[in-house]
This record gives structure tokens, sequence and C-alpha cells, in this order.
């Protein structure tokens, strides 16, 4: 890590030789901002050796955004552990919360993740739960990992007036949308406490703002994606997307009307001449009864895309050439396309029939 301190050191040098030739009247304050990142740097690097010098820390390491273009400057703390022992990440988070209270740290932000190797990672501000509050976030999540039976990674963002969970599923296929929709998985999860006024969730083939659908929207969401490529975790880091993937995404607005989009994404596609597994989704998805839902077909370059809904909708449609396209190869294909259902609602849909 000392090796850090001097890049930063050489990033502040440039910045203050920069002001200088520039004759720029901010020089005071980068120059202070530069003094600042290396006494954060150093109060990091401190803390990272003492970390790993704690029981079960297999490794750590940190990042420094000391040079933020808005906001207060950022630091990321990564902690490796040996395994999923709460006592042990509980110890291990105090030695992080009492080095984020640096004097050199005050006017950085600092998260920290601890992550265990083909398990639970858990990520929050530093500063921000206190021994038995991280104790207690992190036995829930763990509950949620056994419930899910992949392993999952958990984030806590916002302040603690206005707290948000996320969870995101570390894994590919539909396994985990299928667990959402047992009964007894759900209760499980319902038992997992937060300090958070809400969950958000990311598994493959389903992203929500906060909350799940229903168990039984979930059962029909994961019969709609059977057999077909799903967008999962590997999809977010993979150098080459898959040629074809489909997922959805589930939101409860203020309004109280539960609103489930549904897109396919294919690779060099055309709207007129779909993969028929795109295809073969869509006109499941057609043929849905009671549920609100948009569907989409989209490709890469942008151009080409298609949009039907299902459901009623109570102004008129936005419809576009490249939705015609679609739903006639829909119909070439033998899927029923009421014309109602072609394009775009720009409101809220009605989910009756």
């Amino acid at each position: 890590m000392r090796r850090i301190r001097g890049i930063a050191a050489t990033a502040a040098i440039a910045v203050v030789l920069s002001m200088l030739l520039t004759g720029c009247d901010a020089y005071g304050q980068f120059f202070g901002q530069a003094q600042g990142a290396l006494a954060a740097n150093s109060a990091l690097d401190d803390l990272v050796d003492e970390l790993r010098t704690e029981p079960g820390v297999e490794d750590a390491r940190y990042t420094l955004d000391a040079f933020a273009v808005s906001g207060d400057p950022t630091a990321l703390v990564t902690v490796d552990l040996g395994s999923e022992d709460v006592d042990g990440w509980t110890a291990v988070s105090g030695v992080v919360r009492d080095g984020a209270d640096a004097e050199a740290l005050a006017g950085v932000d600092v998260y920290v993740t601890f992550q265990h190797e083909g398990g639970l990672a858990f990520s929050v501000d530093a500063r921000l739960l206190d021994a038995d509050q991280l104790r207690a976030e992190v036995m829930s999540a763990l509950r949620i990992q056994t419930a899910l039976e992949v392993p999952v990674r958990v984030e806590l963002n916002g302040d603690a007036s206005a707290l948000r969970r996320v969870v995101r599923a570390v894994t590919d296929g539909l396994d985990p949308l299928r667990r959402l929709a047992d009964d007894a998985v759900r209760a499980e999860l319902d038992a997992a406490p937060t300090l958070a006024s809400g969950t958000g969730w990311d598994v493959p083939g389903l992203t929500t703002w906060e909350g799940l659908p229903t168990a039984d929207r979930v059962r029909l969401l994961a019969g709609l994606l059977d057999g077909l490529p799903v967008l999962g975790y590997s999809g977010l880091t993979a150098s080459e997307p898959p040629a074809l993937a489909a997922g959805a995404t589930w939101a409860l607005p203020p309004t109280g009307q539960e609103s489930l989009s549904l897109a396919v994404f294919e690779l060099d596609g055309d709207e007129a001449r779909p993969a028929p597994e795109a295809l073969a989704l869509a006109g499941r998805a057609l043929l849905m009864d009671g549920v609100a839902a948009s569907i989409q077909y989209l490709t890469d370059d942008g151009l080409h895309f298609g949009n039907l809904y299902v459901g009623v909708c109570p102004e008129q449609p936005l419809v576009q050439e490249q939705d015609l396209r679609f739903a006639a190869a829909l119909r070439a294909h033998g899927a029923a396309v009421p014309e109602r259902s072609v394009g775009t609602c720009p409101v809220p849909l009605d989910p009756s029939r």
C-alpha cells in the first residue's frame, strides 16, 4: 500500500504544478486537497496494515478517490475473510470503524466491503452501523443466502434516516428466481430483519427497486423465462455479452399499481427478423392475464427495437415503425398480437383485459 501513497503523491504534485503553470486562482484549494489526500492515504495504509493482522482476515486493500469532481473524497476498503463467522466479521468491523474515525479521514466518505470467497459479500458505510447493528445485518444477509442457496452480495445504502438494502445473487440461471417463487423461502426472507426501510432485489431474470412481486407473479415470470439465457451476475461482468438474454424489472410505484417490464436483448438483431427465442418469449408474454406489463425487444445498436404491452392503456399509445415490424414478425411466427397491444403506453397500464 506504500506504493499507493507514492502514486497519490505524484498525482498531487502534478495537480499543483498544473495550477502553478496555468495561474489558476484555485491553487490554494487544490494544494489543500493534495495535502489531505496524502494524509488520507497514510491513514488508510495504517488501517489495512492493522486489518491484515486481525484473526480471520486473509487480505485487506483500499482505493481512494481524493479529487472527486463532485462530493467528498471517497475511500473503498475491501476485507477478505476466511470464513462467514459472524463474531469475526463483527470484530473486524470495529477495527474498520475506528480507523474511519481517524482525523485524516474526517472529510472522506469511507465504505467497506466484507467478503468471503464463494460466499457472502456485505457492503456498508464504515461509520453507519455499530457492532450490534452490523452483527444483525450480517446474520440477516446470511439467512437470505441460505434461503436462496447461492452466494449473495448485500449493500446498505443511504443514511440512518433513509436506509435501503440491495440483495444481489452472484450466479447465473433461474434457480434463485425459482426459489423466490417458493412460499417457504418467502417466509424465510420475511424473517430476515433489516434496519433498511426497503429492499431491492437483483437476481438473474428479475430486478426490483423495492420489494418483490407475489410468489404467483414470480412463478409466472420464471415460466416465461424458462429455457432462455437470462441477465445475471456474469452478464454484468463478462467481456463478451451473450448473443441473446432476457430479464425483467418490477416496481410498485406510490400509486400502488404494480408494473412489470419484460425485455429481451439480442446482439446484431433486427425487429423484422428476431431470433425464434425472442419471438417465443414475446408470444408467451402476450398471453398473460391480469398483469400490466410492457414487453421490449432491444438490440445492442439501439436502432432496432419493438414494443408491446399487456393490459389496457388509458391514453393513446406511442407506436413506431419498429413496433409494427416486430408485431408483424410475431404474427408470422404464429402469435396472436392484438392491435391494442402494439407500441408503448405513456402512462401506467391497467391490468384488466
